[in-house]
């Protein structure tokens, strides 16, 4: 569900977080409203992906959702869900269960019931000096430190999160990733139609385009001078005005290659300003694992330029693996 739903503004104002399109409350509230949604009443749990998959490999009837995501599904406080919103939940759907999960402990979901797995206990919960820079269609930033640290003020597109504990999850979660790459490339076969007044019906082979900004950006073929300062905000920030796209530098003789490199600089530092690397490190953060297209050198060289220029003593680890939260759940 997103802006412009004539329920949206129907719904109450959450008394503990803000609550943006996409959260699992609201779209489940926003849906609720529709008659043609569920008529037969056959949906009576709910959760988000990670709970359907830790009760798919337990098979239990009961779901169970740590207070973080519950949180991030938004209307929740603590371990309940907040009271102005359940009059505009659907009443044949039990809503989840709340539960803590800390960091350290171990918090029983069930038994694993698949073939070769059988009694494998499926849980969640861990949380270290770590930060993680996930870049996939959109992006990521995010960290945990103690719940009683002074943040200062915030983006609103910076979220903090209960996470554990004694332990906050702070996360940029910001809507321009790798899609803002896909984007650009569209808009320019969009022009082409316009310009040639036929449908540009060709297929741009982006692994050969990607592959070609990745060798740039690493061997710094490109003259710094003559990449394009991008501000990537192809996708209106949660929260935020749409303002669109502000570039500089750009020439006529500018190449695709060195206008997409602008184009992932601009991602990599609007992540940043959302949490400046300043504050990783003044809250004790000592490494940041890139995980997804972040370890790819369109985005990797800018990663490490940032950090340079402001002097953040932060190691970086390449993630080995690429794990869904969905999987990473279930560990």
């Amino acid at each position: 569900m997103y802006p412009g739903d004539p329920t949206a503004p129907e719904l109450p104002k959450s008394t503990s977080n803000h609550v943006f399109p996409g959260y699992g409350m609201r779209t489940l509230c926003e849906l609720a409203s529709h008659s043609s949604f569920d008529p037969e009443r056959h949906w009576d749990r709910c959760g988000n992906i990670m709970d359907y998959f830790a009760c798919y490999l337990t098979g239990s009837d009961e779901v169970l959702m740590s207070n973080h995501n519950a949180y991030c599904w938004g209307y929740s406080t603590d371990l309940e869900w907040n009271r102005e919103i359940l009059p505009y939940t659907p009443d044949w759907i039990e809503l989840p269960k709340i539960v803590r999960t800390d960091a350290g402990t171990f918090v029983k979901l069930g038994d694993c019931r698949l073939e070769g797995l059988e009694n494998i206990p499926v849980s969640v919960a861990y949380a270290d000096l770590t930060g993680y820079l996930i870049l996939g269609t959109s992006a990521q930033l995010c960290f945990v430190l103690p719940d009683d640290a002074e943040l200062p003020k915030l983006p609103v597109t910076t979220h903090v999160f209960p996470f554990a504990k004694g332990l906050t999850l702070v996360a940029a979660a910001s809507m321009n990733g790798g899609n803002t790459l896909d984007a650009f490339l569209a808009m320019i076969q969009r022009w082409c139609s316009e310009a040639s007044g036929k449908d540009c019906t060709c297929q741009l082979d982006k692994g050969h385009i990607f592959s070609g900004v990745d060798k740039a950006t690493s061997l710094h073929n490109a003259e710094q001078n003559r990449i394009p300062d991008v501000n990537a905000l192809f996708t209106k920030e949660r929260g935020s005005e749409d303002k669109g796209v502000d570039i500089i530098g750009l020439k006529t003789d500018t190449s695709l290659t060195e206008m997409l490199i602008g184009i992932c600089r601009g991602v990599i530092y609007n992540l940043f300003s959302l949490i400046p690397s300043e504050l990783l490190v003044s809250y004790g953060v000592k490494k940041l694992y890139l995980i997804g297209t972040a370890k790819n050198d369109r985005f990797l060289v800018h990663i490490k330029e940032y950090l340079r220029e402001h002097n953040s003593d932060v190691e970086l680890h390449l993630a080995e693996t690429d794990t869904s939260a969905a999987y990473g759940v279930a560990l």
